[in-house]
């Protein structure tokens, strides 16, 4: 056995089940509703689609049939989006079996291949854990899924060619798309399809028996009554089981966030004994009916992340805990204010008792949730106050200012505006920095502030130290804890350091420990500076600040190879390119092949956001331009393409397509404009 054929095996059914059968599924569509009519097939069943919009329809995919400018285009229509109409607008019968089970070989019905794809897309999926396929098992697989997709219009010859073409560097890819295929797919709809379908013959049934006793006077009235009742009784169960799996996959399908490791991580970076004044202000708040929201704000560094970690530990052991939410400026999800409304509803349903239930019952009645202020209402607001309940439960919202997308922040708009809407026994805790957007929103909430000159945060920084370095004398302590100038997280890395290097008492420590969070910075870009003079002694001044440069104008997660792009450094080798990454990698972390900004005071250091001048000042201006050009070339390899079957993604270009108009728009370039805006139309729902 080969594992890397068995490997490449696997990986070129995935890719026949993706992209055969997403275009076997599209001439299925077409042969009923063809191109040309399609938008109009669509408005006429619209009222249909409206139906299962937001519980099978995504709001991505609504907006893909019901564009605001423009008309529909199938070739933008995923798997799962295109078997959602040939299930619905088709007037397709489901095969002699069902919709559930393999239908035998004597249906060749439309239905009957339709089906044939989506239960060899479940055999394949099973294969994932291993995500390798013997010749046999390959071969035999291949020539069985071949029947349908060539009975629903792909070329036999289409398909032999794609069983021996070379790999593409994306294959694994299709494995992904593969699962999401599966996991979004819409097997509930059919069972309650199935579970319809009874309902329907049921009712005809009561009709039948109704006008039967019309013309036969011989029917005795009481046994007529009697099975008409039971018939009514089965009619309601059957209902009932339809609400029921609709709303159970209207709750399941939010959005949620879990957590739970990173609190567990916070946790373990907290020092027990400080905080303690703080815990006795959070304590009499929270028993209090006086104020529903207690906010918190401080500086980076400040500890907040992890006070709010231990927070959510405590009060989860008390079962006071109703859900908790950590904003996140690098990942776009979590800053997302509509992901964040369905993510803590998601926890309440298994935290709050009988808010799930009274959360489907709302859902069941298909409320709008397009603006976030109706989002608010439907999952959150109304669901509470239909509780009865006066046992406080606490909602943690983290590091609230980095909910900003595109540069502002509507879920922080939100909280000031709406939050207070909720009953009185839900309280909220948030922690934010004290930016002045934040300041300004919500002053009337009265936020309670940590400065780094507080007494008694500079005490618990002064426990903190000497409870990890218990041989440093008193005055020592007060020295190291001044240096810290009320950041936490300059005196976690300082106290780390100090242990590695086994350094206890010192006659002067402040030849050795940097000026606060601004000093811990300019040393680990010393180090980078070092490291990289050792490494290409010639070019090391450049590749530092171009570094510098891009990441601070990225901002978010930025793929590696577009860094290099960016940099002017050959990604092909490998071994300078590992050099380099292993050297940055020691002051950023790099994760899904992003390198990523690990705290926001760090940009706001490299841009001298608040941070008084030093060695290592990024050019703004200079890294747009380089993130320009970077994105530019991903796209010109797009627009180099003759077709958009040879359309691959990849992280950089996503990253192309979602911030080359940005720096675009940001550099001036107008003359560039019309190109790229097509290139990134074109291609940006492939």
């Amino acid at each position: 056995m080969d594992p890397m054929k068995n490997k490449a095996n696997y990986s070129r059914v995935c890719q026949l089940l993706v992209d055969k059968g997403g275009d076997a599924l599209r001439y299925a569509l077409h042969s009923v509703h063809p191109p040309s009519t399609l938008a109009s097939a669509l408005n006429a069943n619209r009222s249909t689609l409206q139906g299962i919009r937001y519980n099978i329809i995504k709001a991505p995919q609504w907006d893909l049939l019901f564009p605001i400018s423009g008309a529909p285009d199938s070739n933008n229509f995923d798997i799962t989006l295109l078997t959602v109409l040939l299930r619905n607008i088709c007037g397709l019968s489901p095969p002699a079996t069902g919709w559930n089970v393999m239908p035998p070989v004597s249906d060749t019905s439309i239905s009957a291949n339709i089906l044939r794809v989506k239960m060899f897309r479940n055999e394949v999926y099973g294969h994932i854990p291993t995500a390798s396929l013997d010749d046999t098992t390959f071969q035999t697989l291949w020539r069985e899924i071949s029947v349908p997709l060539v009975n629903l219009g792909i070329p036999q010859k289409d398909i032999d060619e794609l069983k021996v073409a070379p790999l593409s560097p994306e294959e694994e890819g299709y494995t992904e798309r593969l699962k999401k295929w599966k996991q979004q797919d819409d097997d509930l709809k059919s069972e309650l399809s199935d579970v319809k379908s009874e309902v329907v013959k049921l009712r005809k049934t009561v009709d039948e028996n109704v006008h039967h006793s019309s013309v036969d006077s011989k029917q005795p009235d009481d046994d007529l009554k009697t099975e008409l009742i039971d018939f009514k009784s089965e009619v309601v169960k059957l209902r009932k089981k339809v609400d029921d799996n609709v709303n159970h996959s209207s709750v399941e399908k939010l959005a949620k966030f879990d957590f739970a490791g990173k609190i567990d991580d916070l946790c373990k970076k907290f020092h027990e004994g400080t905080r303690k004044w703080l815990f006795d202000e959070l304590s009499s708040w929270f028993v209090t009916k006086e104020t529903r929201v207690m906010i918190l704000t401080a500086g980076p560094g400040a500890g907040k992340s992890v006070l709010s970690g231990k927070i959510s530990e405590l009060y989860r052991e008390r079962g006071q805990l109703a859900a908790h939410h950590f904003c996140d400026f690098r990942n776009s999800d979590y800053s997302n204010p509509h992901r964040i409304l369905q993510s803590l509803a998601s926890q309440m349903c298994d935290s709050v008792d009988g808010f799930r239930d009274k959360l489907t019952e709302i859902l069941r009645r298909e409320h709008s949730r397009d603006s976030l202020s109706d989002a608010f209402r439907v999952l959150l607001n109304d669901p509470l106050h239909s509780l009865r309940r006066n046992d406080p439960m606490l909602i943690i919202v983290d590091a609230l200012d980095e909910s900003k997308t595109d540069m502002k922040s509507e879920f922080l708009e939100l909280i000031s505006e709406k939050f207070c809407e909720l009953p009185d026994w839900i309280k909220i805790f948030i922690s934010s920095r004290p930016e002045l957007q934040v300041r300004k929103v919500l002053q009337h909430l009265q936020p309670f502030e940590i400065s780094p000159d507080d007494e008694d945060h500079n005490q618990d920084i002064e426990l903190f130290i000497r409870g990890d370095l218990p041989n440093l004398p008193d005055d020592s302590i007060r020295s190291v804890a001044s240096r810290c100038e009320g950041s936490f997280l300059y005196a976690y890395h300082l106290v780390h350091e100090l242990r590695e290097k086994g350094l206890g008492i010192e006659p002067d420590l402040s030849d050795f420990i940097p000026t606060g969070i601004a000093g811990y910075y300019e040393k680990q870009f010393k180090r980078l500076k070092s490291r990289l003079q050792r490494l290409k002694q010639d070019t090391f001044s450049s590749i530092l600040k171009s570094f510098i440069n891009v990441i601070a104008t990225a901002f978010v997660p930025l793929p590696l190879k577009i860094l290099f792009t960016c940099m002017g450094l050959p990604w092909k080798e490998f071994e300078i390119r590992t050099a380099i990454i292993d050297i940055m990698s020691e002051i950023l972390p790099v994760y899904d092949g992003c390198l990523t900004l690990y705290h926001k005071s760090l940009w706001d250091w490299m841009t001298l956001n608040g941070y008084e001048e030093h060695a290592f000042v990024a050019d703004v201006k200079d890294g747009n331009r380089r993130l320009l050009r970077a994105c530019e070339k991903e796209l010109c390899e797009i627009k180099s393409l003759k077709s958009v079957l040879e359309f691959q993604i990849s992280p950089e270009i996503k990253y192309a397509l979602e911030n080359g108009v940005h720096y675009l728009v940001k550099s001036g370039k107008v003359g560039e404009f019309h190109w790229l805006v097509h290139v990134c139309l074109s291609y940006s729902f492939s």
